[in-house]
């Protein structure tokens, strides 16, 4: 399982992290800055996608964005993820993803890096993800890619903004039917 900040999703199947995230801020550290969002917050849209990516000029560049509950299990070539539109007031958000997958894959992002935002539990069938992040207008979304050794079958995200549960995405990951 690889995880994308999705501020950079356009362009590259392999990214990692990036985007405006402050992992090491505490609540009232954040608090303190004067930007961090408190209350409940109003969602304006909410939106799961899979993304394909085709060769492009010796790169890969994305070829398909749609809305699915199915991602095809293709290694190095789909990504998939959630998107959440806050009002653009909002400018600090502490996010929490609980992402659990049917069994352990070959590899989590972050698993071996002590500064990761994830903590891996659940015999390494869930990771939770914890961080701040600045909306990009109005915009908050996590994005991971399908690996090598990712398994097939049911997977689900539970998205918590500043712990108000927000949505939880269940979706299958199944191999692509032969010749397609």
């Amino acid at each position: 399982m690889r995880r994308i900040a999705a501020a950079l999703v356009v362009g590259v199947a392999l990214m990692f992290s990036a985007g405006s995230v402050w992992a090491d801020l505490d609540d009232g550290a954040a608090a303190q800055a004067g930007d961090y969002t408190t209350g409940p917050l109003q969602i304006e849209e909410i939106r799961f996608f899979v993304q394909l990516f085709g060769p492009s000029g010796g790169e890969y560049e994305v070829s398909q964005d749609f809305d699915a509950t199915v991602v095809p299990l293709v290694p190095d070539r789909v990504c998939y993820g959630w998107r959440i539109k806050v009002p653009l007031t909002s400018k600090l958000i502490r996010f929490r993803e609980e992402f659990t997958i049917p069994t352990a894959p070959t590899t989590w992002s972050g698993e071996s890096d002590e500064f990761a935002t994830n903590t891996i539990i659940d015999e390494r069938r869930t990771s939770v993800t914890n961080r701040f992040v600045t909306p990009d207008k109005g915009w908050v979304e996590n994005v991971w890619c399908v690996l090598e050794g990712d398994p097939e079958g049911d997977y689900s995200m539970k998205v918590y903004f500043n712990d108000q549960f927000i949505k939880q995405f269940d979706f299958e990951v199944r191999r692509p039917p032969p010749n397609s």
